[in-house]
């Protein structure tokens, strides 16, 4: 059985570090999207909603929500909010900057994970 373990973790890792590296970065950066937009959403769903008074999520465990939305939203909101206010109005830009945003995260996800699994052997 740990043969078998090994030999599909070896296959994993192989196929990872073949793949070139641009689809590896868009996989990542796609997950890294749909998890931001995820906790984006749940943080206003779970929140009440912007106007709301009261927090359907413990405070605590909202603190959390919000707290990795933040991190995972950065540093492209950030860079967006460098923008002079006239070009707040264009949604395609705010977009474009979400999605760069997670093709950043991506990139460095995949170089990480290529440097770890060729220190390993892969």
């Amino acid at each position: 059985m740990q043969d078998e373990d090994r030999e599909r973790e070896l296959e994993l890792r192989g196929g990872v570090v073949q793949r070139p590296l641009w689809q590896v970065v868009v996989l990542l950066g796609a997950v890294h999207l749909v998890l931001a937009l995820g906790l984006l959403l749940g943080s206003l769903a779970l929140g009440g909603g912007i106007d709301a008074e009261e927090a359907l999520l413990p405070e605590p465990l909202m603190a959390v929500v919000r707290g990795l939305t933040t991190v995972l939203l950065q540093p492209g909101m950030a860079a967006w909010g460098a923008v002079e206010a006239e070009a707040r109005g264009a949604d395609g830009l705010e977009w474009t900057a979400f999605v760069l945003n997670s093709l950043l995260w991506g990139a460095c996800a995949a170089l990480l994970l290529r440097a770890r699994l060729a220190r390993r052997g892969a």
